[in-house]
């Protein structure tokens, strides 16, 4: 063996034996070698046997002691243990045609085991090297109560496989699953004033950005009632671009800018495509006020489009609290929707703020300052169910 540079790997049996080294050979590379062998054991081996468990997105060969007869692991060290292998290169050779798999990071997709780690790695290696995600047509992957999300930056492919989204009992109800966003750093330009329908600014970007000025001094849209506030700052959304010119012409006047947020807008579009998606409703206890949840799909990155997303809602109780939107868009520009499918949920009852009782719900869809934001063929259920929140909502958007 260790004159064959292209082996790695010996597996043994025959001796009775449990035991595993890694040596080296003579072209200086590692070989591991396993023994397994449990048939001396009572019963024959009690159908003990090693499973090999290859991830080529982790680089790594996960060995696991298991007995289909008993339906028990043996985790202990010797059993049970996880060796180093590259199957996957960083330098570069692969071509950027390829794409990632969830199941190449430990993704089981059975609907049973919480694939939500496996996914978030899966995304994270997608990003750093530029390549495409796609998900088995088959699969059904469940999304666990972990406080985990998963980044998305690079075109993901979900098609007809299915995700189950556990909401009974989560670490923090308040972080998304899924957040696509931009790779790019925000930008730093100042502004000092604004006029309403200003078409031009004295100011020159590296990127188009969508820009959001916020003059703390005013509030605007203080609303009144049973579901009273003071309101909120005065700001405008728009997309600036690098000659200064503004698209989406400002709604209010700026004698006292008090932050300027630049995001860059990325110039490939990306896209999200297919994906069925299941919730089981939280069934979180408040009486008074609102405690939103996420458990979501988060959206900031510029020039993305979803398309053929599905989503439903099951396990409403009388008790819970609502969503900020499954699909969440926010502070971006050129979003658009298509062919997706939306569920209403069910309204519920909270103490509102002049401490009467105030109907509360989740928009299944919720949008806020964004400029240019489409929808296009989509869907929803019982748009006539009364009992049903509306299914979309949008705050301080241009160009709908």
């Amino acid at each position: 063996v260790r004159k064959n540079e292209n082996v790695f790997m010996t597996v043994s049996g025959h001796v009775l034996g449990w035991e595993h080294r890694t040596s080296t050979n003579d072209a200086g590379q590692p070989v591991h070698e396993i023994l397994s062998d449990y048939q001396g054991l009572p019963n024959g081996g009690d159908g003990w046997l090693q499973t090999l468990r290859f991830l080529p997105g982790k680089n790594t060969i996960e060995v696991r002691a298991y007995s289909p007869t008993l339906d028990k692991t043996n985790l202990a060290p010797k059993h049970s243990y996880t060796l180093d292998y590259a199957m996957q290169s960083d330098n570069g050779e692969t071509s950027k045609d390829d794409f990632v798999t969830y199941e190449a990071f430990g993704a089981i997709g059975d609907g049973v085991h919480d694939d939500l780690p496996a996914i978030c790695e899966a995304h994270a290696y997608a990003n750093a090297h530029g390549f495409s995600v796609k998900t088995k047509p088959d699969a059904t992957y469940h999304l666990g109560g972990k406080a985990l999300t998963a980044t998305i930056a690079t075109d993901t492919d979900w098609n007809t496989s299915r995700f189950t989204i556990d909401d009974t009992q989560v670490e923090n109800h308040r972080t998304s699953i899924f957040e696509v966003r931009s790779l790019l750093e925000p930008e730093k330009i100042e502004i000092d004033r604004l006029t309403r329908d200003q078409k031009q600014l004295d100011v020159r970007s590296k990127n188009n950005c969508h820009v959001v000025v916020t003059n703390d001094k005013k509030k605007r849209y203080i609303r009144r009632g049973l579901n009273r506030n003071s309101g909120v700052s005065q700001h405008d959304c728009f997309v600036l671009r690098r000659d200064g010119s503004v698209e989406g012409p400002i709604d209010w006047n700026y004698d006292n800018v008090s932050r300027v947020e630049a995001r860059p807008i990325d110039e490939k579009p990306l896209s999200l495509r297919g994906g069925v998606f299941t919730t089981f409703a939280n069934r979180m206890k408040q009486e008074v006020g609102y405690n939103y949840w996420s458990r979501n799909i988060k959206i900031s990155r510029s020039n993305t489009e979803v398309d053929g997303l599905t989503h439903y809602v099951v396990g409403e109780t009388a008790v819970g609290h609502p969503y900020s939107g499954f699909i969440s868009i926010s502070n971006c520009a050129n979003i658009t929707l298509r062919n997706c499918f939306a569920t209403g949920h069910k309204t519920y009852s909270t103490i509102g703020a002049a401490g009467k009782p105030v109907s509360m719900g989740s928009y299944d869809y919720s949008v806020s300052n964004v400029v240019n934001f489409s929808m296009i063929n989509c869907r929803m259920n019982h748009i006539n169910d009364r009992t049903r929140w509306g299914v979309i909502g949008s705050n301080f958007c241009k160009n709908i």
